[in-house]
């Protein structure tokens, strides 16, 4: 994902590296978009965001038509705690930011969902999902919070995988193949035994920092061979959140496609999914239902065998 400036200084464009799309955002200059992507949370301005107004965001096919300059009072607000955002299916749309409101997520909520309503519109989608690359081969891995994706990463990245991204992704099918592209530009893995482990190995490799929630956070430099910034997915891995007693081995099972489709509607934007957009919602359910056809998938409940023996379970897991 690149970010570039634009002729006007407080605006930008976010340019999909795998997907050869972009977004032209008004309201918000290149650092400052690249600051809320990137490792360092302390160049967040709240204050300076919200005053100066709505950002706008619109995809590159609006540009010279009628949909580019649609009046606000045709945008429905999505009212959220720290804003609001401005929206109508199948247009661009606006974000309003609240100043004081509290948030610890990447981007300020209603920002989250106008980009992700716009990259809907082109057909791809955000998730909350990882992906990475082992002995050549594509894998994402969908799983809820306490499913095990960072654990499974943070494995592979001691065993010498190349990893896209831990947690936040954009996805979709080009030119006949499932791809999965950064959109986080770092990783974000939390204190463990997990990280007990494996951190030591990774020697100087990675610059890992704790931040103030306790995790730790690596930026990810865009010319390091180790993080691609986009792959091509070949297999897809569904995490269930093992027991308090983990079992010894590392279990997989089949998974049918109703299964996949859960699992990308909750990593995805569900209110995008409502008939409140009907676009969005008919590009989306054709993506989800291109990719559960294209990628061969399973459910995995990681054991203590990660631990143990990463590079055994790597290989059953992905090269299976």
């Amino acid at each position: 994902m690149q970010i570039l400036p634009a002729s006007d200084p407080d605006s930008s464009t976010l340019c999909s590296e795998a997907f050869e799309r972009r977004l032209e955002i008004a309201g918000l200059a290149a650092a400052e978009l690249a600051s809320l992507f990137g490792a360092d949370r302390t160049r967040r301005d709240e204050l300076a965001l919200a005053s100066r107004g709505p950002i706008s965001v619109r995809i590159e096919q609006d540009e010279g038509t009628a949909s580019a300059a649609v009046a606000p009072k045709s945008l429905q607000p999505e009212r959220l705690p720290d804003g609001q955002a401005m929206l109508a299916s199948g247009l661009p749309g606006q974000a309003r930011l609240q100043a004081d409101a509290a948030t610890d997520r990447l981007l300020p909520g209603p920002l989250n969902l106008l980009l992700a309503q716009q990259w809907a519109r082109q057909g791809l989608f955000p998730l909350h999902a990882a992906a990475l690359r082992w002995r050549g081969r594509g894998v994402m891995i969908l799983g809820g919070r306490g499913a095990g994706k960072s654990s499974l990463v943070l494995a592979a990245l001691a065993e010498g995988a190349e990893v896209v991204s831990d947690d936040w992704l954009l996805v979709g099918c080009e030119r006949g193949e499932v791809r999965a592209e950064r959109l986080r530009q770092f990783l974000m893995l939390r204190p463990g035994e997990t990280w007990t482990r494996f951190a030591p190995s990774l020697g100087g490799d990675l610059d890992f920092r704790c931040g103030n929630d306790g995790r730790f956070v690596h930026a990810i430099s865009p010319k390091d061979p180790a993080f691609p910034s986009w792959i091509r997915v070949e297999r897809c891995l569904l995490l269930h959140r093992p027991p308090a007693d983990r079992p010894a081995t590392t279990r997989l099972e089949a998974s049918d496609q109703a299964g996949l489709l859960g699992e990308l509607i909750d990593a995805a934007m569900p209110v995008l999914m409502t008939h409140r957009f009907p676009v969005e919602r008919a590009l989306l359910f054709d993506r989800f239902n291109a990719l559960i056809r294209r990628l061969p998938t399973a459910a995995v409940t990681t054991g203590r065998d990660l631990l143990a023996d990463p590079r055994s379970v790597l290989e059953r897991l992905i090269s299976d």
